[in-house]
């Protein structure tokens, strides 16, 4: 799973599901990511290995390291950048929309942030688990993607 990423093309019906995929994958040393307009998802990334350094907003704004067996949460839209601090920082992601997002992190309380998962080999299992379902050609792979998400979140 590690060095892959999947980017499907996404259906009007997975579109119209409550949350839903958009790409998941992983790698084995993360690369520098900035991004000052954000991304188009939410997006989940459980660190592995090594530790990297989580900045959101503008400059100077928020940030956390994060290490091994915890995760970082961003919003879309939100500014942020990511980097290695330790080498090899190996990282699992997921990446996800759907009109009931905003309302399940409100509830579960989850802002942008990095943060101490509790079953950290779970989580990434549902991560591997995601990959392999938008890698395949399954017609249902939308439904279980996002039942997987509820899940994971």
């Amino acid at each position: 799973m590690l060095n892959s990423n999947v980017f499907p093309v996404l259906t009007e019906l997975e579109l119209q599901l409550p949350m839903y995929l958009t790409s998941a994958g992983g790698w084995i040393n993360q690369e520098r990511i900035e991004r000052p307009n954000g991304f188009d998802s939410y997006q989940w990334l459980q660190c592995l290995g090594g530790r990297g350094r989580l900045e959101f907003g503008r400059p100077g704004e928020g940030g956390a390291e994060v290490a091994a067996g915890q995760g970082m949460l961003l919003y879309p839209g939100v500014p942020h950048r990511y980097y290695a601090v330790e080498e090899p920082w190996s990282v699992a992601w997921v990446t996800f929309r759907g009109g009931v997002v905003p309302d399940v992190l409100e509830k579960l309380q989850l802002r942008e942030g990095v943060y101490a998962a509790a079953e950290p080999d779970r989580l990434r299992a549902g991560i591997e688990r995601a990959v392999r379902g938008l890698s395949g050609g399954d017609p249902l792979r939308g439904y279980a993607g996002s039942a997987l998400l509820y899940e994971l979140l």
